[in-house]
């Protein structure tokens, strides 16, 4: 027999040991068969650790002869072993009277040391290599020119149709976006809710730190007592909507077309608009396989646009020929998701750009501009600074982008005089320069400098005891690591999927998980021209009454099937059936029929089902009409296929945003569904699952890619949501077992995702572990993490309710300046909670013809002593003056607003000014709680 080895996603609890077994069968007649499991397997420990293998041959043997993988044999049946550390593959051979056998177990004993104890602990990140694109030379001829090239066109606010917006627009601040006002997208039912706080949301709102969590509990440790829950989203304000007209070469603004905007508008005046989803770091994002939080920018770069070999029209890059002619080639480089990514906002309608502004036009506007030409860049920059215009802005004067990509790339990518669509060769392939560039760029930002790669390398001292503490909380009963236990504390990273240095101790791209959810699936398909198991299809099903039906032929589900020829066009259609009432909605039945066609008379009529361990297994029919065509259901699994680093973790319910398992223009995003519609992924090895059948359960709805958790202190707010402020709140999630697992996501769960408890100091130690993880270079904006000067767009003239109006139909800007920062860095950058505006409860006890009763409450203590003046609107009273201390703000203060005249005046008229300290502060009123029954309405 010949070697195996499985890819195994095991839980690496600290203290935990387990035993896996492998059993191969081989078809002899009498002859043994060799097998065995070695206990525990992996192995982790910190010195060597003894091993028993456990005999599982069959047939009748007479000796067994072991190959113990370091050197040493053994003859007996069941050997121990001491190993050192290491990982050892072992064979075994049995003889009896019939013959032989041999069996090898890859990779069967693997035995980790522990760091200082903690078993599991990431390596260094300064062990892991930054992921090149192997052919990168074909392209780059000076490296060092194409990251002075990646970081000018990164921080230039030029690329903006506004112009006044960059790629770092929305990832200045350790690679994110760290602006609270006008981030507000309304989520999946394209509505603006009231905030979790009370205020009014919508565009130009700004965000308060009472306005997290997105969904609110009395008790957030064991998410009891629902408080408040909004579909709305953090995502990062973009540009306004406007169709492009035309690049204007004496501007660095496009000539566009304002339209109205039904979603981000204040009485009829556009404001920014707001992205889906808020902005992963791009800080360490060089080491994803795929990037964005659904995957889609793929691991090859195309040189076009973000898809990769998922386009089928095979884009084209132009190359020049030895006789000055264009040729339009394809190119496919790997290791390049980061120049996939790059690529896809600036032509963005909502993120950067003009609606309908293309590459070629993109480049005609860029190559003949100054670089950064209004943004003062650091004479000490680290990649710029000998560039640097010592007596004013942008770089050396003259010096156009131009003629920093004829330094960065060879001359046959841009040197040809001829014109193609009117456009000259560099700006055609200025994509290909953008994507490339970016990705050289990105490549030096890797955050290696953490408190805990320091441990990591050996230093004990480096994490303080609470941080220690918060470790063995990661590794053990947060099971943070069983998605986060890269260097980079992230999933799908190219070296965990792909292991370059050898392939064969990859992942994969795709997995096979345990679930914590049973489910049996199953179904039959039809085909024109039926292969591999399919039954005939002879006839039109188009038009027809469909639906599951048991052996005795009663109904489970019922459809009908669209119209349609014998010869439809290609294409798919998907049909969801309706369960009848013997379905029960414990069952978690789903049933639905998959109509493909090529266009060429070949169709197919595929039906799938699933539910859970509740209904009977067994036969099973499928109806067409009149027609039925049998099925067998077999027993519920807990096993999915799932796309390797892209996990459904319950931040919202999966619907509202189904991540990487909803499509895109050419396909399912997921790898897991493009694997069973057919597709070669890569080598075997890449795949790591080779095979997914037509009916096999995947697990790839509501599924995002797992960020990394370096300088996650600063790279709040968190999840694809944004609905988390603060990382306590982070850990609260987790601890409470997510917000919508255990019912609404259960298909697709993570299993890994459960709950903990939290006790004594476990919060505040997991908290500390994780900002142990930020870089000191990344906090203080010190090379390589320096940066030129930014003009941010910081929200509207005006508030929730109206803009000031900037003349043509748009909300006039409020700019905020982010200074440059040299080689040296900077004053520390804050988190986004600390950018938060200050909570300011008021909350009305008791209103009568004289006066309003109020309570304040303040969200967070402010640095220095804080005074308000609370008045009713248009009342001759004075005033009322409460302050806040910083050794007193927890204490909610009283106050007592006396109405002048008589009539009773509403408690909207209520304002609140900041007198004195922390002008962010913002107040936030809630209504006067109605009185119950024999109760007194005081506030308790």
């Amino acid at each position: 027999m010949g070697s195996s080895s499985a890819p195994v996603r095991a839980s690496r609890v600290a203290g935990s040991l387990f035993a896996l077994s492998f059993l191969v069968s081989a078809v002899q007649a009498q002859a043994p068969v060799a097998a065995f499991t070695t206990d525990p397997n992996p192995a982790e420990g910190g010195d060597s650790l003894t091993v028993q293998f456990l005999d599982q041959s069959t047939g009748a043997i007479t000796s067994w002869l072991w190959d113990l993988g370091d050197g040493s044999t053994s003859t007996d049946q069941n050997p121990v072993h001491t190993y050192g550390i290491g990982t050892f593959d072992v064979s075994l051979t049995v003889s009896g009277p019939d013959g032989s056998d041999s069996f090898t177990l890859l990779h069967a004993v693997d035995v980790v040391e522990s760091l200082f104890g903690f078993i599991g602990a990431p390596p260094p990140l300064a062990t892991l290599a930054v992921p090149r694109p192997s052919r990168l030379g074909d392209f780059v001829a000076d490296e060092a020119a194409a990251v002075r090239l990646g970081k000018a066109l990164f921080w230039d606010i030029q690329l903006g149709s506004d112009g006044l917006t960059a790629c770092a627009s929305c990832h200045y601040h350790a690679g994110t976006d760290n602006r609270t006002r006008n981030t507000l997208h309304p989520g999946a039912n394209g509505v603006f809710d009231l905030l979790p706080s009370g205020a009014s949301g919508g565009p130009n709102a700004a965000l308060s730190l009472d306005d997290f969590p997105f969904r609110k509990f009395a008790f957030p440790d064991t998410g009891a007592g629902l408080l408040a829950d909004t579909d709305d989203r953090r995502g990062t304000a973009g540009v306004f909507k406007q169709s492009f007209v035309a690049i204007d070469p004496g501007s660095a603004l496009d000539q566009g077309t304002v339209q109205p905007d039904p979603t981000f508008q204040v009485g009829g005046v556009n404001a920014l608009q707001v992205t889906g989803r808020d902005s992963p770091t791009t800080i360490g994002a060089v080491f994803f396989h795929r990037i964005f939080w659904d995957g889609r920018a793929n691991h090859r770069f195309n040189g076009v646009n973000i898809w990769g070999d998922t386009d089928p029209s095979d884009p084209k890059v132009l190359e020049k020929l030895p006789d000055g002619s264009l040729e339009a080639v394809s190119i496919s480089l790997d290791n390049a998701a980061t120049a996939s990514q790059a690529i896809g906002p600036p032509l963005s309608g909502v993120e950067m750009s003009w609606s309908g502004r293309s590459w070629p036009d993109l480049g005609r506007k860029m190559v003949a501009r100054e670089p950064l030409a209004d943004q003062h860049v650091d004479p000490t920059d680290s990649v710029l600074g000998a560039l640097a215009d010592a007596g004013g802005d942008g770089l050396t004067p003259g010096l156009t982008y131009e003629q920093m990509i004829q330094a960065a790339f060879h001359e046959r990518w841009w040197g040809s005089s001829q014109l193609s669509a009117g456009f000259t060769q560099m700006e055609q392939n200025f994509s290909l320069f953008f994507g490339l560039a970016i990705l050289m760029y990105e490549s030096t930002l890797v955050p290696d400098q953490t408190p805990y790669d320091a441990f990591a390398a050996g230093n004990e001292f480096a994490l303080s005891d609470e941080a220690k503490r918060g470790l063995g909380i990661f590794l053990g009963k947060g099971q943070c690591a069983d998605c986060h236990a890269t260097p980079m504390f992230a999933g799908a990273i190219t070296d965990d999927i792909l292991r370059h240095s050898d392939p064969n101790e990859g992942e994969g791209i795709l997995e096979r998980m345990s679930m914590g959810h049973l489910l049996s699936n199953g179904g039959v398909t039809l085909s024109t021209a039926p292969v591999g198991g399919e039954l005939p299809l002879g006839f039109n099903p188009y038009r027809r009454r469909v639906g599951i039906l048991t052996a005795n032929n009663r109904v489970l589900a019922t459809g009908v099937l669209p119209s349609g020829s014998r010869c439809p066009p290609a294409g798919a259609q998907v049909i969801e059936l309706a369960p009848t009432s013997l379905v029960r909605p414990e069952m978690d039945f789903r049933a639905r029929v998959v109509i493909e066609s090529n266009g060429q008379c070949l169709t197919r009529v595929r039906f799938e089902v699933e539910w859970n361990e509740l209904p009977p297994t067994g036969s099973f029919k499928a109806a067409i009409g009149t027609r039925h065509f049998p099925f067998t259901m077999p027993s519920a699994s807990l096993i999915a296929v799932y796309d390797n680093g892209f996990y459904n973790i319950g931040v919202r319910p999966s619907a509202e945003d189904r991540g990487v398992g909803a499509d895109g223009p050419f396909g399912p995003l997921s790898m897991t569904r493009r694997k069973q519609n057919g597709e070669t992924l890569g080598t075997h090895e890449e795949e790591g699952v080779t095979f997914v059948g037509k009916g096999e359960r995947i697990a790839v709805e509501g599924a995002f890619k797992t960020p990394t958790l370096r300088n996650v202190e600063l790279t709040g707010p968190y999840f694809h949501n944004g609905g988390q402020a603060t990382l306590a709140q982070v850990v609260e999630f987790y601890a409470r077992g997510t917000d919508f697992g255990s019912t609404t996501n259960a298909r697709d769960l993570d299993p890994d995702v459960g709950g903990f408890s939290l006790t004594g100091t476990d919060k505040a130690d997991l908290v500390a572990f994780l900002e142990s993880l930020t870089d000191p270079r990344v906090r203080h904006e010190a090379a390589p993490f320096d940066h030129p000067e930014l003009p941010l767009k910081v929200g509207h003239l005006g508030d929730e309710s109206s803009l000031v109006d900037d003349g043509l139909g748009q909300g006039a800007l409020v700019v905020e300046v982010l200074p440059a920062t040299g080689a040296a860095g900077g004053a520390p950058i804050p988190s986004f909670e600390e950018s938060l505006v200050s909570a300011l409860t008021v909350r009305q006890i008791e209103t009568r013809d004289d006066g309003v009763d109020l309570e304040v409450i303040l969200g967070r203590r402010p640095e220095s002593d804080l005074t308000l003046a609370l008045e009713l609107t248009g009342s001759a009273a004075a005033p009322a003056r409460l302050t806040f201390t910083p050794d007193s703000w927890q204490l909610p203060q009283r106050a007592t607003l006396a109405r002048s005249g008589t009539g009773t005046r509403p408690a909207e008229s209520l304002s609140v000014h900041v007198l004195t300290g922390d002008r962010r502060t913002r107040a936030v009123l809630v209504p006067e709680r109605p009185a119950k029954p024999g109760a007194s309405n005081a506030f308790k």
